[in-house]
């Protein structure tokens, strides 16, 4: 009976951290569209959570210095949070956290157990595996790295696109596995890249969708019957880049020849390119071009 009067936290549901929390996120990806990926930064005043289940694996650090104790599986653990000192809170697992601090600022960073599934079982038997309770105040540079770029891509209005995230709860999802569970998969590096044959499919279905602002990477792997993330290693070995910096770097092509061969706005073009808006287009343009589209034009 105890466990039915837990609540049940779901950040992909409007407002759901609110059972929990006193004050709303300051950033979420609620909107976002991203795939197996949910982010939340907060700042709280002191607050106990009482016991709640999440349905997702997450991540949470602080942004700054506050005491925490926290309890997984009710097992008591005192933390001093700082700048990138991470927990990792497995779903389903029962957690509570507690400070009397205030103003305390955190991340959440939440992977869904689907998607983490996939992941897995690419090398390890799913069943057997299992995400570990990681209450730690060691940091760990890749979930900070990850956590910088998803803030930039939420607050530029997500101009890096469903590819863009993708690929970033991808090597999340990974890096969790690598280090953080009770099996560590060999994890193998092909070399020698794609085949022609699949290298060909994946950039022909990248072209022909290249104008979909929803291209992701789940549907170009797919495509080569290929799991997601030896699809990006493999590709990268055949390209030199990622499969996102390819597309980006292919709409920037196409918006050139519109530029030169046609009078639409610079706002047209970039629509007619797939990017979100001229901002969007300014950006990739002048880092891989080294002037501005209407610089380009006018030369």
């Amino acid at each position: 009976m105890q466990n039915d009067k837990r609540v049940v936290v779901d950040f992909r549901k409007e407002g759901s951290s609110s059972q929990i929390l006193p004050r709303p996120p300051l950033l979420t990806s609620l909107h976002s569209g991203w795939k197996g990926l949910f982010v939340e930064s907060h700042v709280q005043p002191a607050n106990d959570t009482g016991e709640h289940i999440l349905p997702m694996h997450c991540i949470t650090f602080g942004l700054n210095l506050f005491q925490c104790e926290r309890w997984l599986d009710s097992r008591l653990y005192k933390q001093s949070s700082s700048v990138d000192k991470m927990s990792i809170i497995p779903a389903n697992v029962t957690h509570r956290a507690a400070t009397t601090s205030n103003n305390i600022a955190f991340v959440i960073l939440a992977v869904t157990p689907d998607f983490f599934h996939q992941v897995v079982q690419e090398w390890v038997n799913p069943d057997a595996t299992q995400l570990i309770p990681h209450p730690s105040d060691s940091p760990d540079p890749l979930f900070w790295g990850i956590w910088t770029a998803l803030k930039a891509e939420i607050e530029s209005n997500y101009l890096g696109g469903r590819l863009y995230g993708d690929s970033l709860v991808n090597t999340l999802a990974v890096h969790l596995l690598r280090n953080y569970c009770n099996h560590t998969p060999q994890i193998t590096t092909h070399c020698g890249g794609l085949s022609k044959l699949k290298l060909k499919l994946a950039l022909d279905y990248i072209h022909a969708n290249l104008l979909d602002e929803a291209l992701s990477l789940e549907a170009i792997a797919t495509k080569v019957k290929m799991s997601q993330y030896y699809f990006c290693t493999l590709f990268k070995q055949s390209t030199g880049i990622s499969p996102w910096q390819y597309v980006i770097q292919q709409r920037v092509e196409r918006a050139k020849e519109l530029l030169k061969v046609s009078e639409l706005s610079i706002l047209e073009v970039s629509l007619l390119c797939g990017f979100a808006n001229q901002t969007h287009l300014n950006k990739h343009f002048r880092k891989l071009v080294g002037i501005t589209p209407k610089a380009y034009r006018c030369r």
